[in-house]
């Protein structure tokens, strides 16, 4: 009988552990933000595309003001 009581005894503390283990991870998880998944790769945005393609050390001065108005447009149409 003896016996059987110390089995349960550690039976109970061995649960205890696993519920504070378990309440320990459920709390990581509530800590880190939600992430949204997709199924499709995110639209790329042709006004950014176009902008890093740009290779601006090769510009002048009024290339680079016309370029920069042309962006601002695009954008304009895209919002």
């Amino acid at each position: 009988m003896e016996r059987a009581r110390e089995i349960l005894a550690t039976l109970e503390e061995q649960e205890g552990e696993r519920k504070s283990r378990r309440e320990a991870a459920a709390q990581r998880l509530r800590r880190q933000p939600a992430v949204q998944l997709t199924f499709f790769e995110p639209k790329k945005d042709p006004v950014v595309e176009e902008l890093l393609g740009l290779n601006v050390m090769a510009l002048t001065p009024i290339e680079a003001l016309n370029t920069l108005y042309q962006l601002q447009a695009k954008a304009k149409e895209n919002r």
